[in-house]
């Protein structure tokens, strides 16, 4: 006798459409969050700016508002990659393009305004107060930064013109280490 298959079980195809309507939510969700870092990398590249227009009347607390939004989209872009790790299948897909864009254009934007900054410290006979601080903490960012733009995940998506970039900030390093070498002096 040939019985045909009477497929799942209900309880088995409600736990299946549980699950799915769960990784949508979770979808929507990472979703909107690469929608609000894409937000506040607009307004970092706006401050960005902000400092590029200031050229040598740039203060350390304009530059402070850039570090701190920079902060704040590095760490939401933790958020957002634990988010995306959670994710399964067809409901990823997209998402990690996306997240890869932001990483290199959030890395980008860091680099771009820490050099306008450091070129501007170089230029000084005397360093400001609180550099140390941001010198300290810029040397740790540009260190990251160069790390993550040349590993293999992003360096297809890095310019030339960004490469180049990145060996300029070593230079502009090179410069303020000798100006003031008591800054390492942690």
């Amino acid at each position: 006798m040939d019985e045909e298959d009477p497929g799942p079980r209900p309880s088995a195809r409600f736990a299946e459409l549980r699950k799915h309507k769960k990784s949508e939510a979770k979808r929507k969700e990472a979703e909107r969050l690469l929608g609000s870092l894409e937000q506040r990398i607009g307004e970092l590249v706006e401050i960005s700016n902000e400092l590029k227009s200031k050229g040598v009347d740039i203060q350390l607390q304009d530059y402070m508002r850039f570090q701190d939004l920079m902060s704040e989209c590095l760490t939401f872009l933790i958020i957002i990659e634990k988010r995306l790790q959670k994710l399964e299948g067809t409901f990823v897909e997209g998402l990690y393009d996306k997240f890869d864009q932001l990483v290199v254009a959030i890395w980008s934007i860091l680099l771009k305004g820490a050099l306008r900054f450091f070129r501007i410290i170089s230029e000084e006979e005397h360093l400001p107060l609180g550099s140390k601080d941001v010198f300290a903490r810029e040397l740790r960012s540009l260190h990251e930064a160069q790390e993550k733009l040349t590993s293999e995940r992003y360096v297809k998506r890095v310019s030339k013109k960004m490469n180049k970039k990145l060996e300029k900030a070593e230079l502009i390093l090179l410069e303020v280490i000798e100006k003031a070498p008591g800054l390492l002096k942690l």
